[in-house]
């Protein structure tokens, strides 16, 4: 969303954006190189991305639901990880060009999508009509965690 509303701020009252994921992902140099070159040589190879169903929520029955949730799966390809790999990084590049107001709200467990890449972001952006919240202890779905009424106060106001 936040790619988005930097290519495309027109039409835009504002961006909520929640638990961005904007760098700081825990990918191995190895793992990089060799997604970077399957990329470019196959990229419909798909694996399993082993994605930590457990790291969304401290509520286990939205962790159920994640689960066994049959549209969901954790598949993924190495020009998908390196295309997403470009969008956080050009991204973080131009937060200072964000033209519409935006709130952050992120889980500061977050396991999946590191809390301190969106306060960076936060800190690069030169609009002022910007805010960010991060909730202590939650995890990156902050809208499905157990205190979600906070988050949702916080947005409404």
């Amino acid at each position: 969303m936040l790619d988005y509303a930097l290519h495309s701020p027109q039409g835009l009252a504002g961006v909520i954006a929640s638990g961005p994921a904007l760098g700081g992902l825990p990918v191995s140099p190895l793992l990089l190189a060799l997604a970077k070159l399957l990329s470019s040589l196959w990229p419909r190879f798909t694996l399993d991305s082993k994605l930590d169903a457990i790291a969304i929520s401290r509520d286990p029955a939205i962790v159920e639901a994640y689960v066994k949730d049959p549209l969901v799966h954790s598949l993924a390809t190495p020009r998908l990880g390196i295309e997403l790999l470009k969008a956080m990084e050009w991204t973080q590049a131009h937060a200072a060009e964000m033209k519409v107001p935006c709130l952050i709200v992120h889980g500061g467990a977050d396991r999946l999508a590191p809390p301190e890449a969106s306060r960076l972001f936060y800190e690069k952006m030169a609009i002022a009509d910007k805010e960010r919240h991060e909730y202590e202890g939650y995890y990156h779905e902050v809208f499905n965690e157990v205190g979600k009424e906070r988050v949702l106060a916080d947005v409404e106001a």
